[in-house]
């Protein structure tokens, strides 16, 4: 009773199968219902377009799909938002899509510094720059979210620590997904 049950197909009905589209669906059917809807100015929204909205990742997925077939090429692209950051790739045919939790350019920019380091970040600034200074900067950009840089300075660091959130996503995304043992031609 303290709990919704939602059964789906196997995911992995034999250990060479992957099944994972009946999951995915019900989780963005259940997404749509239950955080999408209470989304602010989504029920008026939703009174203008003829198109179910797609939540971004989706819209994304759809897009790099569409693209890859129509060019037969492999394709990645990479999201970067205040909190994650989502790398969709589509390579020979195979489409992968990780999230990388808290590696983004507001709320989570301090863990950015975090996983990469105070070195590596200083790496991709100018030498002028001092460590305190950098780090006092990111640590008051994730208290303050929304704070948009108001100087060539701050812009800087937030390159830099975009630089570093990427790298970090792509390593995780590639370790996730792309295995050498797994795949071999990487």
């Amino acid at each position: 009773d303290s709990f919704d049950v939602h059964i789906v197909d196997n995911v992995r009905p034999s250990m060479e199968e992957l099944n994972t589209e009946p999951a995915r669906n019900e989780v963005h059917r259940l997404f749509m219902e239950n955080v999408m809807e209470r989304a602010p100015g989504y029920s008026e929204l939703k009174d203008y377009v003829v198109s179910d909205i797609l939540p971004t990742p989706s819209g994304v997925e759809r897009i790099l799909r569409l693209y890859s077939a129509h060019t037969q090429e492999s394709v990645l692209t990479m999201d970067m938002g205040g909190a994650t950051t989502d790398i969709f790739s589509c390579i020979t045919g195979e489409y992968s899509r990780t999230v990388a939790a808290n590696t983004g350019m507001s709320y989570s920019i301090a863990n950015i510094l975090s996983k990469s380091g105070i070195e590596r970040l200083m790496q991709h600034l100018p030498r002028e720059f001092d460590e305190d200074s950098v780090r006092d900067y990111i640590y008051n950009k994730t208290i303050f979210p929304a704070y948009v840089p108001e100087n060539k300075s701050e812009e800087l660091v937030e390159q830099a620590a975009a630089i570093c959130g990427a790298e970090t996503s792509w390593k995780e995304h590639l370790d996730s997904c792309y295995k050498t043992m797994r795949v071999g031609f990487l």
